[in-house]
């Protein structure tokens, strides 16, 4: 068992490194976003405030980053070019939208919260952020849950919202957009305030600002589990005899604490805090030792 119990559900990459610390293996956040992105740890997001989601239907096996069916370009996402959901229209709701309960999702990297922890470890490594990875990028951020089931991230604003965002950050519309403002001016002006505060929805390509990266304990464990140093608790017949021999010749201990090893070690423990010093020794090894160094 790990010498350090994990209390918390989940742990930020801060404090996952500190816990891994604990257990004598050295690693930073980024060696932890690396081993994620390996497949090695699995990674979750923690949503403080509740996000929009929509299953993603059918699952993604990458063809759509190729334009390939099941994915049409009518229901995808690329970075920085948010399309309008072809099955939301703003004149309806959209009954596969859900709000979130539960605050911790799994990440299965393969859409763009792939390509966010790239930039998170270029960041961390202090150098360019890339702006494409191999994974999934049309299909906006992917979460999915304990049962193995997969959400897209989106965001529901007003079509002005939407609109005004979009020219602050981009020098042209994209055509989808083109074609519904279209629409709402063809249909005469009468009543367009109203439809420009139509709702619509969209794909998010980056995490609401308050989210964090996680690890579940479990994972952690597991991981912890996989990579924990050997043990260098073995001890060589030699020392085994002059531990014997020591305790033997020791008046303060007697042949009835040689015959029960696990009260030698509370005596070992006192004199090694007395010392400062501390003990990672368990009572069978203690055992063993003692077994090895008696004279035959």
């Amino acid at each position: 068992m790990p010498p350090h119990k994990i209390r918390q559900e989940w742990l930020t990459l801060d404090e996952a490194t500190e816990v891994i610390r604990q257990h004598n293996i050295t690693l930073l956040p980024a060696d932890l976003i690396r081993h994620a992105l390996h497949g090695d740890l699995p990674l979750s997001v923690y949503f403080p405030s509740p996000v929009l989601l929509r299953p993603l239907n059918p699952p993604c096996h990458f063809a759509c980053r190729f334009s390939k069916p099941p994915f049409p370009p009518s229901q995808c996402n690329k970075p920085g070019n948010r399309k309008v959901m072809a099955n939301s229209p703003p004149c309806r709701r959209d009954p596969t939208l859900q709000l979130t309960t539960s605050h911790l999702w799994n990440l299965p990297l393969i859409g763009l919260e792939r390509l966010l922890l790239h930039q998170q470890l270029a960041k961390t490594l202090n150098r360019p952020c890339p702006k494409d990875t191999h994974c999934c990028n049309q299909i906006g951020i992917v979460v999915c849950d304990e049962n193995d089931s997969y959400y897209q991230l989106c965001c529901r604003k007003s079509l002005r919202e939407l609109l005004l965002e979009l020219l602050a950050t981009q020098n042209n519309l994209q055509e989808e957009l083109h074609l519904l403002i279209g629409q709402l001016y063809g249909n005469g002006r009468n009543d367009l305030k109203s439809r420009l505060n139509l709702s619509v929805c969209y794909l998010q390509d980056t995490l609401p600002p308050d989210a964090l990266f996680v690890i579940r304990r479990t994972h952690l464990e597991s991981f912890l589990t996989r990579h924990q140093p050997e043990s260098k608790e073995r001890i060589t017949s030699a020392l085994s005899r002059l531990l014997w021999l020591a305790c033997k010749h020791n008046p303060q201990l007697d042949d009835e604490m040689l015959e029960h090893p696990y009260k030698l070690l509370n005596i070992f423990e006192c004199w090694a805090r007395e010392e400062g010093m501390h003990l990672p020794l368990s009572p069978e090894t203690l055992k063993t030792a003692l077994q090895r160094g008696a004279p035959p």
